[in-house]
């Protein structure tokens, strides 16, 4: 298996503000895209770590991802793991840190507006979430958590050395025995580089306003004849087409021609069930499904009732024949006295 690098890199946000972070181009990580990028047969990764930190709730969910996952986990500090980021470097089986990169812990802060009961209930939330990440903290490291929470209040920087010290990194990248207390940076940890609420919502309306508006439903009909059910209509001009049934489960799949006609058989549905049908083109997506119902074939049905017919008639047919036959087979052994003969 080979292993795979994955990053946490820029500001660490919530799965709402991920993709405004996208929009503008901006650096930053986020749980849904992180996760998606797992490998699906649980191989080796390397988390290459570089973030001021961001949001406490998005930093654990990645924590607890990667603290699930199967496979060997090694993290490397390339240039900060702060705040948040420090915790998701708490997740990996082996922690490396560049001589030149930083580690630091502090408290939980929050923005909060109300009265005094208010903002008593958020300095309890904020104890609670501190000895929360404590505990991931002395997890990786053996401290007490005590010794822990000090070091958090304090808003402690660790660099590669003092990390590997304390038991926040296992070894330092290049060469071990060099002094990296001697190397010295400028870093932040400030909340500088995330966006404010009005860039925010300004950044989901520009989004919505770029993106394309996805396909209506497509327009069909679902007809059975015989056990086989037909279903035919219009969508986008060469749009894949796929239908599930009520539970969710595909039972076709199909795509429309150059005019947008679209006609395909599906087996084992009876009349009355329901099938949901949507349509994907790749210049705006997938459409909401189309709801339809599987009915009778009319003119099937009307074709199946004049065979039945006829059939009738040909029957009551051999029945006549069959009753004039006795009636002359009794007439034939009477005159012969209730004797049969070969001649």
């Amino acid at each position: 298996m080979t292993t795979k690098t994955m990053n946490v890199k820029g500001t660490i946000v919530n799965d709402d503000m991920g993709p405004v972070y996208d929009f503008f181009k901006k650096s930053a990580t986020y749980p849904s895209k992180f996760m998606s990028e797992l490998p699906e047969d649980n191989s080796d990764i390397e988390v290459n770590i570089n973030s001021g930190g961001g949001i406490v709730d998005a930093g654990s969910e990645i924590y607890t991802a990667l603290r699930n996952y199967p496979g060997h986990v090694k993290v490397n500090v390339v240039g900060q793991a702060a705040s948040a980021a420090s915790i998701i470097a708490m997740a990996g089986d082996e922690v490396v840190m560049s001589p030149v990169a930083q580690m630091m812990i502090h408290n939980v802060s929050a923005d909060k507006f109300g009265d005094d009961r208010d903002h008593e209930h958020v300095a309890k939330l904020l104890k609670s979430m501190n000895q929360s990440l404590a505990s991931a903290y002395s997890a990786k490291t053996g401290l007490d958590q005590s010794e822990v929470l000090k070091m958090m209040n304090d808003e402690t920087w660790l660099n590669a050395k003092q990390a590997v010290e304390k038991h926040f990194a296992d070894s330092i990248m290049f060469d071990e025995d060099q002094d990296a207390a001697k190397v010295l940076l400028t870093a932040s940890a400030d909340t500088d580089g995330m966006l404010s609420l009005a860039a925010l919502q300004a950044g989901r309306e520009a989004m919505l306003n770029a993106q394309p508006s996805k396909p209506t439903p497509p327009s069909l009909a679902a007809k059975i004849s015989g056990g086989t059910t037909t279903v035919t209509g219009t969508a986008k001009p060469n749009a894949y087409i796929k239908a599930d049934n009520k539970d969710g489960k595909q039972v076709a799949e199909s795509k429309a021609d150059d005019a947008g006609k679209v006609s395909f058989t599906i087996k084992g549905l009876k009349a009355g069930d329901e099938l949901r049908i949507t349509q994907t083109d790749g210049d705006n997506g997938t459409s909401k499904p189309a709801v339809i119902t599987v009915s009778e074939d009319e003119q099937s049905s009307a074709q199946s009732s004049t065979e039945l017919l006829a059939q009738i008639e040909e029957l009551k047919e051999q029945i006549k024949k069959s009753k004039e036959s006795a009636e002359w087979h009794d007439f034939f052994f009477n005159a012969q006295g209730g004797q049969l003969n070969d001649d």
